[in-house]
């Protein structure tokens, strides 16, 4: 039902127990009938108040997961998600990815930012698809049909020294001023054993180490 998402569904959960505003379910707009999961950020408010939403999936150490969402981004507005590696949010965050207004697709790894020469379209659905490899310690994702980066799922956002090999849920969050969006159709695939090859793109972002 429309209202805060964790508050009706296991697969949910608040990444701040105690902040002002949750994300949404919302019929305002959705791609498939007749809801979706809106984040919006409220201005004047710390972080640590703003809608900030984590989709669990499991404390993966080993196998091989396709993680795929739509995402709406209206026109000259921000988006924002990220993997947590545990089911606690906050305990270890891996790749941070951003959909940012007028510039594009930037990625947070190793303490540092990563721009990507390829955009997205704003004002319409779009899919998100990521091929997270535990076993072969590699992820990539696809955002707008594009292939934007692969990366050891060993990286951590803040710092250039290794964390853990695992996977335990996407973060949906308001990060900044203008950020707003929409999901859904979220799923989860176990691909464990599935083969699959990537087309050679010089312009997609590689965060492997290779």
């Amino acid at each position: 039902y429309n209202g805060d998402i964790a508050y009706q569904s296991s697969d949910w959960r608040n990444f701040y127990n105690h902040a002002t505003f949750n994300a949404q379910i919302t019929s305002s707009r959705s791609y498939s009938p007749h809801k979706s999961l809106y984040v919006d950020h409220k201005s004047g408010y710390a972080n640590s108040e703003q809608m900030d939403v984590v989709r669990k999936i499991g404390e993966y150490s080993s196998g091989r997961y396709l993680m795929k969402w739509k995402m709406y981004v209206p026109h000259n507005r921000n988006a924002a998600f990220n993997f947590q590696k545990y089911k606690v949010p906050g305990a270890e965050a891996g790749l941070v990815v951003y959909m940012r207004k007028g510039k594009g697709i930037a990625l947070r790894a190793n303490g540092q930012i990563y721009q990507s020469s390829k955009t997205y379209r704003q004002g319409t659905w779009i899919d998100v698809v990521v091929d997270y490899h535990l076993n072969g310690r590699f992820a990539a994702i696809h955002i707008d049909n594009k292939l934007i980066a692969i990366w050891d799922t060993r990286l951590k956002h803040n710092t250039s020294a290794y964390g853990v090999n695992r996977l335990g849920g996407v973060n949906f969050w308001a990060y900044h001023d203008y950020t707003t969006f929409y999901v859904d159709d979220f799923c989860i695939e176990d691909n464990t054993g599935i083969s699959i090859l990537y087309a050679a793109d010089a312009q997609a972002i590689d965060l492997t180490g290779n």
